[in-house]
């Protein structure tokens, strides 16, 4: 009977002379599968749960940037609160003035500039020549004191004029400024308003009126061409030659033929919560957004 060559070589000395070196060969080879495992498993562990450290180092200077939206609308909102307080302690304030008792005109102008919509008693004449005229602006309802607005060409309301004229107290040595009332604009001139013009001694309730700022964008008054826009109680009294001391007459003053008085506009727009509610939705939703594109997933970070 004959043996297989193959097997008569492996199971000969050739087989025992090469045993060590496959022992070797054997061991380097499980070795290194062993490696790639660990370093594969190290691998799928780092996938599955990247580090607080990778975050942190992955947020770049634009998103830093963008982080500025919330803060910067959140800071705003926060402005608008403190705007809010301080308007309505304004209009509170001014209410309170307003019903107090009439008092006479102080004699110093650092009362009267403390004492703005605080109404006062005074008599003397009018100078009927030298009249201011402030608008064009529509009228303002006396019942409300609503209105008053610039008589442009989009105003449903009718266009017309405050007629200012100078006025010396009995008890002064000098004019000061009375806002008459509103006038329609075909009665601005004073002939077509005679029986309104007040002649003789005449007492009056009305109410101090400090100036007014020119509202942004708004057109210059024009002394020269006596063209008032707003309430320059200093170049009015210039233009006029009286002392810087404006009054409203109150509704009261009205005469039949003359201005409407009571022009007083006592609406102060208040709109700061309708600010505030938009300055902290923006806030909101942006942070949110911010921590949706930058936290919660971090792979899109290498967009920006």
């Amino acid at each position: 009977m004959f043996r297989s060559r193959g097997a008569t070589v492996l199971g000969g000395p050739l087989l025992r002379l090469c045993a060590p070196e496959l022992d070797v060969i054997i061991s380097n080879t499980a070795s290194k599968k062993s490696a790639w495992n660990s370093a594969l498993q190290r691998s799928m562990t780092t996938l599955r749960k990247p580090s607080l450290d990778s975050k942190s180092k992955g947020l770049s200077l634009g998103s830093y940037l963008l982080l500025g939206i919330p803060v910067a609308s959140f800071a705003l909102g926060c402005w608008q609160v403190k705007r809010k307080a301080w308007k309505e302690d304004m209009i509170e304030h001014m209410h309170r003035r307003l019903h107090r008792n009439p008092v006479a005109l102080p004699l110093t102008m650092d009362e009267i500039d403390k004492l703005d919509y605080c109404p006062v008693v005074i008599t003397g004449t009018f100078d009927h020549s030298r009249e201011l005229y402030m608008g064009p602006r529509s009228q303002i309802n006396v019942e409300n004191h609503k209105g008053g607005e610039g008589g442009g060409i989009f105003s449903n309301s009718k266009a017309g004029f405050n007629v200012i004229t100078p006025f010396k107290p009995n008890d002064r040595d000098y004019y000061i400024l009375v806002n008459r009332g509103w006038v329609p604009n075909e009665r601005k001139n004073p002939a077509h308003r005679a029986e309104g013009q007040i002649t003789g001694q005449v007492t009056l309730n009305g109410i101090i009126r400090l100036p007014e700022a020119r509202e942004p964008f708004m057109i210059k008054n024009a002394p020269d061409r006596n063209v008032w826009l707003y309430r320059d109680v200093d170049k009015m009294a210039e233009a006029a030659g009286t002392a810087p001391i404006f009054i409203d007459a109150a509704e009261d003053s009205w005469i039949p033929g003359g201005p409407i008085g009571g022009q007083t506009n006592l609406s102060i727009r208040n709109e700061h919560m309708q600010y505030i509610v938009t300055w902290f939705s923006l806030s909101a939703i942006s942070a949110f957004m911010w921590y949706k594109q930058f936290i919660v997933s971090p792979g899109l970070r290498g967009r920006f």
